[in-house]
């Protein structure tokens, strides 16, 4: 080795070295324990033996993602930190998918990320990747957990979107029955299965008017957990009725009709974009029975 790159090297070494000892120092992200996020985390331990594997990594990967973003190391504080904002409310509508909180949701984006670049370089090395591959693969993996979570994004508003006007109705027959309005929430909540998303949501619904919110401020976090017409149109329905004081009784009925008839629509809806879907399949099925039957006159005319 030239003596004039020495210096070179033994800087690098010792910045390397200093940065791992400061990485080890930091320590590991408390794990969840308390409230929904919580609740998700022991289930999702319980449940998956993959992820039990890899939380302690994702504790301590996400430990240095928040030492970056209270740093602001290279600039990058208020990105993250913008960033973080955008991750909490996906995670929220995504009911706290895995108990993640942002901080390991970026931690488990980097991880992804890293194994997909792993197996970039492990393709590479047997000639099995291009310049197209050696791209798309890592922005693949680094968008996994991101599609994860919109994924149980959408299958939580499906459920709420199904569930939500039979609840509606359960809640205007026991207020009917001289049930308060809390008190009918809790019944449903009482009755329905832990699984059931709808009852969840109503379940935090009264967990916030027992910390001594408003009923206007729980009616807005529910619509902003879950974005969705039907729920957005049912919070607003009972805040306006509060408001003007006009039966919730009678607009919880009203309301009801209104989400089943809305799911009454997007049934067709759904069911006419099939129809428009099958065309292609059909049509190429249809050609495939046509070659079949067709296959050997045409065979036969060319003499084959």
């Amino acid at each position: 080795m030239n003596p004039l790159e020495l210096p070179a090297v033994a800087s690098i070494g010792l910045s390397l070295g200093v940065l791992s000892y400061e990485l080890a120092s930091i320590p590991m992200h408390p794990s969840p324990r308390l409230g929904a996020v919580g609740i998700q985390r022991r289930r999702a331990l319980e449940q998956s033996d993959l992820f039990r594997t890899f939380e302690p990594m994702i504790r301590q990967i996400a430990a240095w993602v928040a030492e970056v973003r209270r740093i602001n190391l290279l600039g990058l504080g208020n990105p993250m930190r913008r960033l973080r904002d955008r991750q909490i409310e996906h995670l929220t509508q995504a009911g706290h998918h895995l108990g993640l909180t942002p901080d390991d949701y970026m931690a488990l984006c980097l991880i992804s990320g890293a194994c997909s670049i792993a197996l970039t370089i492990f393709l590479a090395a047997f000639d099995f990747s291009g310049p197209i591959v050696s791209v798309m693969i890592p922005l693949l993996g680094f968008g996994v957990p991101h599609a994860m979570v919109n994924e149980a994004r959408g299958l939580r508003q499906k459920a709420v979107r199904r569930g939500l006007p039979g609840a509606i109705d359960l809640a205007a027959m026991c207020m009917a029955g001289g049930l308060d309005f809390p008190g009918a929430l809790g019944m449903i909540v009482k009755n329905s299965a832990d699984d059931d998303i709808v009852a969840q949501e109503l379940g935090q619904m009264l967990t916030s008017l027992d910390l001594g919110h408003t009923r206007r401020q729980a009616l807005q976090d529910l619509e902003r957990r879950v974005p969705i017409e039907s729920v957005r149109n049912f919070s607003r329905a009972l805040i306006q009725a509060e408001e003007k004081g006009n039966p919730i009784v009678e607009v919880l009925q009203v309301q009801a009709k209104i989400s089943r008839m809305q799911r009454s629509i997007m049934a067709e809806e759904a069911a006419s974009r099939a129809g428009v879907l099958l065309l292609l399949p059909m049509m190429m099925l249809l050609g495939c029975v046509i070659l079949l039957l067709m296959g050997p006159f045409i065979a036969g005319g060319f003499g084959i």
